[in-house]
């Protein structure tokens, strides 16, 4: 079997999330004569087209070649400032500014002049709608100059300047939600060293999400009652938590943990199993909106799960759900389009996908449009994979026949790498070794390796691995010892070979059962990992600030969330 991937930018996804004692860092605003410049080198293009052939001589297309070219303008003006640094690592993508600024630790809420502002960021795409250069910033208002604006007079798009007084990460002052500004690192100006942590994390079947407005949320669910909880840190604000059965109405619910999603429009929320009739359940707020929730069985027609499911945004901003049927095992997908209406579809009757085993599926989805879900075969354990490619009809591979991937008891995660690689991390059943069975980009060859045997990962147990990955690629995965809960990180430099750590011996993390692992991120490149303590359930914080050591702190005790 080949299938084809294309390339994705590298991605540095900001999902905030920190103890109190891991300190932000500030945005560098460029110097003030790079910054000068930037703005006066846009402010002579008002008007101008994309004949002009903008773009910064790195990473970027001419924008004379007629794709969309606000990044090329945007990328094209900050060379214009002189001393900017990093600037290859720019492409055409309106993105590589967000990553530009996580990477190298200047994005931030607050616009100065000639900073890239960034519009819609979707993180699970590492994909944004525009980019423009703030020009000015006083008196309550804010401009901005940007390219390939103004389509309805002109086809091909102009250079174009406005402003507005609601500019705050978050708003939407011109239909498009801001997502951050990001300040060019200048020589001399005390920043600009790319943080040595990852800056990726793969959701799916995991709990934590980031809101467009900067708040970082992790859902979980109470031992106690079974009530939605929300944990949440505010952008410069203060941890708190919420009951959202309480305040939202989501029913008491059961199976595996929640699973978060975002997206582009700044709707978020979590997808839970009712406890009392397993229907699907859908609990969300829209961006400036207030908690609600769905019955998607009810509402849709989703057959009744056991609460296994994964849930993903597509490249065409589809929200995707998949869940496994409790009556027949089958791999069921519910789909909400970005301009459509919500719709189901059995996919083990359509694509012939077996009946899965009971855990998780692991959704991904690529940058081409390439979406599916990597699922058990619940009559021998097989890894199969079911998707489906752009403009094409869904299919399904057995990857233990194909490939040799053994047989797996279900815990599985999938990943798509920077450079386009799709990796699928999954336990073995005859030993819960970590196996890594991967296609690197348009090979066409696929391949697969025992990480427990060529690394020394320790036997794992639990719930499926976390995943994430660095600005510069270095790869991470986050399991829990078997023999004693540890809590360990299995890891692999850009150009180096793999390694791990036991992060409870190391930074202190209580053991933990492996139920609920995910891994995340804050704006300035602080790596996070929750976990469950395996003696009291607590919801554990492992960090690692960019420029400082591993620490962990009890957020059950700091901020009040119920035990899992």
């Amino acid at each position: 079997m080949t299938i084809t991937f294309t390339r994705l930018k590298k991605s540095a996804v900001a999902i905030a999330v920190a103890a109190t004692a891991v300190t932000g860092m500030t945005a560098v605003p460029a110097h003030a004569d790079t910054a000068g410049s930037i703005v006066a080198a846009v402010q002579s293009q008002i008007n101008h087209g994309p004949g002009s052939g903008y773009s910064n001589g790195a990473g970027q297309t001419s924008s004379a070649n007629l794709q969309p070219w606000c990044a090329d303008f945007a990328g094209w003006a900050w060379a214009q400032g002189g001393g900017v640094q990093h600037l290859g690592d720019l492409t055409d993508g309106a993105a590589s500014f967000y990553d530009y600024g996580v990477r190298y630790g200047t994005l931030s809420s607050t616009p100065h002049p000639g900073d890239a502002v960034v519009y819609d960021y979707n993180p699970d795409r590492d994909w944004a709608s525009h980019v423009a250069i703030v020009t000015a910033v006083g008196n309550g208002t804010m401009t901005v100059t940007g390219g390939n604006e103004g389509h309805s007079r002109y086809p091909n798009g102009i250079v174009q300047q406005e402003s507005t007084p609601n500019y705050s990460v978050g708003s939407a002052p011109w239909g498009q939600r801001i997502s951050g500004y990001i300040s060019p690192v200048t020589t001399g100006s005390g920043g600009g060293t790319a943080p040595a942590v990852p800056a990726k994390a793969i959701r799916g079947d995991k709990g934590t999400v980031l809101g467009t407005d900067g708040t970082s949320m992790t859902f979980t669910r109470s031992a106690a009652n079974g009530h939605l909880q929300l944990t949440y840190l505010p952008s410069g604000g203060k941890w708190a938590t919420a009951d959202l059965t309480n305040t939202a109405g989501t029913p008491v619910s059961a199976g595996g943990p929640p699973a978060a999603f975002v997206q582009q429009n700044g709707t978020l929320g979590a997808v839970t199993a009712n406890a009392a009739n397993g229907h699907l359940q859908l609990t969300y707020r829209s961006a400036g909106g207030t908690w609600a929730t769905t019955d998607l069985t009810g509402y849709v027609g989703t057959p009744a799960t056991d609460g296994t499911y994964s849930v993903i945004t597509g490249s065409d901003g589809t929200l995707a759900i998949y869940s496994r049927n409790y009556a027949d095992g089958h791999l069921q997908l519910t789909y909400l389009p970005t301009s459509g209406a919500w719709a189901t579809t059995d996919l083990t009757a359509y694509a012939g996908t077996p009946a899965t085993a009971d855990k998780a599926p692991a959704a991904f989805a690529l940058q081409n449009g390439t979406i599916g879900a990597i699922t058990t075969d619940s009559s021998n354990g097989h890894l199969r994979l079911t998707y489906r490619a752009p403009s094409g009809t869904w299919a399904t591979t057995d990857m233990t026949g194909y490939v040799g991937t053994p047989a797996t008891d279900g815990a599985v995660s999938a990943f798509t790498g920077s450079d386009g690689t799709l990796a699928i991390y999954s336990r073995n059943s005859a030993d819960s070794h970590l196996q890594l069975t991967y296609i690197a980009n348009n090979s066409g060859t696929w391949t697969t390796t025992d990480l427990t045997t060529s690394v020394g990962t320790p036997v794992s147990a639990g719930s499926s691995p976390a995943l994430f990955q660095q600005a510069d690629g270095t790869l991470g995965i986050v399991t829990a010892n078997a023999a004693n809960g540890h809590l360990q990180m299995t890891y692999r430099p850009s150009s180096g070979a793999w390694s791990t750590i036991d992060l409870t011996g190391y930074a202190g993390t209580p053991a933990t059962d492996g139920a609920n692992l995910s891994a995340a991120f804050n704006p300035d490149g602080t790596l996070v990992l929750y976990s469950r303590n395996y003696a009291d359930g607590h919801l554990q914080l492992t960090y690692h600030p960019t420029n400082g050591a591993w620490a962990t702190t009890d957020l059950t005790g700091f901020v009040g969330t119920p035990a899992e």
